[in-house]
């Protein structure tokens, strides 16, 4: 299971209460589907990504407790650019953390810029966008290499 939505549960989700979806809806949908359909062919997958997944940017210890992961960064709840989030994993098994919002004020951007010191690449990619391209930005979160 490849985690993507097809291409029938994108087109719900873009056509839901809508008689006559709009040309500009119809366009994203046939957007993400491209998209997705070429992710997919490369042999990447799609999983939730929640701050507290492990390895995830804002986990800030790993210990287990109780099976849970524990001491994450909860601010990164109240910044806008951390919204409509996903986890690629791509198929050398890296993940990538990909969070797709409509825009990126200030303070996201300085916190963006904080995770590079503190071993992340964080790419903006207007191309990659697969909640609703021409709307919203993927940004992708990846581990550089070495970092701890």
């Amino acid at each position: 299971m490849n985690g993507f939505p097809s291409p029938e549960q994108v087109r719900a989700r873009f056509i839901w209460r809508q008689t006559e979806p709009t040309p500009e809806r119809l366009t994203a949908i046939e957007i993400i589907n491209e998209r997705i359909a070429e992710l997919v062919a490369q042999g990447w997958k799609r999983r939730d990504w929640r701050p507290t997944t492990p390895g995830s940017p804002f986990v800030k210890r790993q210990e287990s407790h109780y099976g849970r992961y524990l001491d994450w960064d909860s601010t990164i709840v109240t910044t806008e650019w951390f919204d409509h989030p996903y986890r690629l994993i791509a198929p050398d098994g890296r993940s990538v953390f990909v969070s797709e919002p409509y825009g990126v004020e200030a303070e996201g951007i300085a916190h963006l810029a904080a995770m590079l010191g503190d071993g992340w690449n964080v790419r903006v990619l207007a191309d990659m966008a697969i909640h609703y391209p021409g709307w919203t930005v993927a940004i992708w979160i990846t581990k550089k290499a070495g970092a701890a």
